[in-house]
């Protein structure tokens, strides 16, 4: 099995960031479904967008200015990211992030 690739020390400083997507995530899903709702006033549709923790740093990396290459190894992997080209992230989401890695940044 050999020695573990990382130490807990190391991944304990992640959660800053870890937590920063995880609330992004919610957010955007909660627009995207408000939206949703709004586009579906006679209710015969349901909202199945999930915005993970993934897709929002692939949308942070695409903000930034540069291209995510992520891997997929299945067709609903690749539509997961795909997903991701459907909406952006707005100034506040990117807020948050951006201050969650210069706290990671300053523990580092």
């Amino acid at each position: 099995m050999g020695p573990p690739k990382f130490k807990f020390a190391d991944l304990d400083k992640l959660m800053v960031v870890h937590q920063a997507l995880r609330s992004v995530s919610e957010m955007v899903r909660g627009r995207l479904k408000d939206a949703f709702d709004e586009g579906n006033k006679d209710g015969k549709a349901t909202f199945k967008g999930d915005v993970t923790t993934s897709a929002v740093a692939v949308n942070y990396v695409r903000a930034k200015g540069c291209v995510a290459l992520p891997s997929c190894v299945s067709a609903t992997e690749a539509g997961a990211v795909m997903g991701v080209t459907e909406w952006k992230l707005r100034g506040d989401e990117m807020e948050i992030l951006e201050k969650a890695a210069a706290a990671y940044e300053s523990m580092s």
